[in-house]
């Protein structure tokens, strides 16, 4: 799935709001992964003039429950240089390939990602905003689920990358000798069994040694 086809994508869309003024040049986010093939986007509108709509403003970016807005202030995103408002009480539905004939049209375009912490913060903030509807409130739940679950994921990979990086220390390292053959590993890095008796986490040299004499002899009863 690539970006622009994700939650928390900005596209810029022609959308005829039928008041009479044809089509308009909006902003849309949108709130949800299209998870399955016959899945559609719930897609909020963006806009400058959330005063205008929302006089009454909370100290949070998320006015949820009581107002269907998140604000986005200047510079916190590149495709709005001034303070924004995505809204929830307007919400429109485009599927992947409308998005994408938009696009060959020249009549709609993908502007960037929000950032991963403000994508956060938008989705949870339309759960809470009572303009939302329950059907599309699930998927938005759904996609918060599933962007849990990759989160969890990557932070267990970096932790299992950073155990495996870890260097040993003496005692892991003694440990780990324990019933070898002292006389082959000698002769093979040059470390007496004396040395290994003695080894503290300082030898860091002699432990780089160990290391690599341990992982040949481990290699070598492989085979």
């Amino acid at each position: 799935m690539t970006a622009q086809f994700c939650a928390g994508a900005v596209w810029e869309v022609l959308h005829d709001f039928k008041k009479g003024e044809g089509p308009q040049k909006k902003y849309v986010v949108l709130l949800n992964d299209c998870l399955q093939a016959t899945d559609r986007f719930f897609c909020a509108f963006a806009t400058s003039k959330g005063l205008k709509h929302f006089p009454v403003q909370t100290a949070k970016p998320c006015g949820a429950p009581d107002h269907a807005y998140f604000r986005i202030d200047p510079t916190e995103e590149n495709c709005f240089p001034d303070q924004t408002w995505v809204v929830f009480s307007n919400i429109i539905v485009l599927s992947k390939q409308e998005l994408e004939q938009r696009a060959a049209h020249a009549i709609g375009s993908f502007k960037q990602m929000l950032k991963e912490d403000r994508i956060r913060s938008v989705l949870n903030c339309a759960t809470k905003a009572d303009d939302v509807d329950g059907h599309v409130e699930e998927a938005i739940k759904q996609t918060v689920t599933a962007m849990n679950a990759k989160s969890a994921a990557a932070k267990q990979a970096a932790a299992t990358a950073m155990a495996v990086q870890k260097p040993p220390n003496a005692k892991e390292l003694k440990a780990a000798l324990t019933g070898m053959n002292m006389y082959d590993f000698e002769e093979l890095t040059g470390v007496t069994a004396k040395q290994v008796k003695d080894l503290t986490d300082f030898d860091t040299g002699t432990i780089e040694t160990i290391k690599m004499g341990l992982d040949l002899m481990i290699e070598a009863k492989k085979k």
